[in-house]
């Protein structure tokens, strides 16, 4: 995240919003949780990477409906997180592993070209019928933000072990 200039993490951010808004995180996960059956239906390999590959676009073009600038700035963040991903590695979860997880699928090359597309063209993805409803998630993914920065901050995680240990005091 360090090597990410202002814009080009306002702009991943913006990607992760997409995810949030489309909720994303629940079905990837009754994906996974079905991830047995999918790998005994013939094509259930194929439809989990298709679904990614669709996840991951419409996050970028959600992304890029924040204008040219936001879509060209999110394909630098790509372009540098995967150059800091050593050749060959599969690390479990480096910061920013969900920007890049369909490199398999020539994704990275994929996804920058097309964001390039829409900025170029001046696009609007929203008019290919995506619809988000962000200003209700506004304060949860602002909530989330706030939650994630103060959780490292050694006085609010010593004040919340305090908190625990007396909530298990009073249930026991």
């Amino acid at each position: 995240l360090n090597s990410l200039a202002p814009s080009e993490f306002l702009a991943a951010i913006e990607h992760e919003t997409g995810h949030v808004v489309a909720y994303d995180n629940l079905k990837r996960g009754l994906m996974r949780a079905c991830r047995d059956v999918l790998v005994v239906v013939p094509c259930g390999r194929s439809l989990d990477r298709a679904w990614l590959e669709a996840s991951e676009a419409a996050a970028d073009e959600f992304a890029a409906g924040r204008g040219s600038k936001t879509a060209l700035d999110l394909a630098s963040a790509l372009v540098k997180i995967a150059r800091l991903v050593p050749a060959g590695a599969r690390p479990a979860m480096p910061a920013g592993a969900f920007l890049i997880e369909t490199a398999e699928s020539g994704g990275v090359k994929t996804r920058v070209r097309r964001l390039m597309q829409l900025a170029n063209t001046g696009q609007d993805p929203k008019a290919n019928g995506i619809i988000f409803k962000v200003p209700m998630w506004i304060p949860i993914v602002l909530t989330v933000i706030v939650v994630a920065i103060s959780a490292t901050e050694p006085h609010v995680l010593a004040s919340v072990h305090w908190l625990m240990e007396h909530a298990v005091q009073l249930l026991s």
